[in-house]
């Protein structure tokens, strides 16, 4: 997948019934891990402090993880939620595995819907891919896009990250997303917008 790839797949993103698009757009919107972005908990998300915390028994490499959220991310967040509980479903997975059912969506259900927007031509680690490769081309710091993706870090750089990382993330990622919305300006929409709320159990949805 290229740059041109990332920009033409957007509106097919934003096209998906609500689940499906907040995953993918989770995942490209801050380089997350497929199988912890399906475990994402509505107790690990904080619209006052404005992150998204991925905690170490979630994580692939047992390392914590703090996403800052973006006033964009924040507002489609928020929509979803009420979209959930106009559903009826008050429980605190992001992406349950049914409306009855409180565990989140298996790693191959989270694959699937991979596969259904991408026609597998590529995979959920390709978007985690182009998002470094576009940080870069925005002039990311090395050691800030290290920190997204939630890479192994020596002590120098876990030093340098207490003291400047959380600031420059946040940064980072807003810059990032300005880039996505010129791709296509309403990929981080709220669900409301694209997706009115339907009387459709959830457990049709996955």
């Amino acid at each position: 997948m290229n740059t041109e790839d990332l920009i033409d797949i957007l509106p097919a993103i934003g096209q998906q019934q609500p689940p499906q698009r907040l995953l993918l757009m989770m995942m490209l919107a801050h380089g997350s891990r497929i199988g912890e972005t399906r475990k994402a908990l509505w107790k690990n998300i904080s619209f006052i402090e404005k992150r998204w915390l991925i905690p170490k028994e979630d994580a692939k490499n047992d390392v914590a993880m703090s996403y800052p959220l973006t006033s964009e991310m924040i507002e489609l967040l928020r929509s979803y939620q009420a979209w959930q509980r106009a559903l009826g479903y008050n429980s605190d997975h992001l992406f349950p595995l049914s409306h009855w059912n409180n565990q989140p969506i298996h790693s191959a259900k989270a694959s699937e819907w991979v596969r259904g927007v991408s026609k597998k031509a590529w995979s959920a680690h390709d978007l985690r891919k182009r998002a470094r490769s576009i940080w870069a081309e925005l002039g990311v710091d090395y050691i800030v896009c290290e920190s997204l993706l939630n890479h192994a870090r020596d002590k120098l750089d876990q030093a340098y990250i207490h003291t400047h990382m959380e600031l420059q993330k946040k940064e980072a990622l807003e810059t990032y997303h300005k880039w996505l919305k010129k791709g296509w300006c309403t990929c981080l929409a709220p669900v409301s917008i694209q997706n009115p709320i339907i009387d459709k159990p959830l457990s049709r949805l996955a």
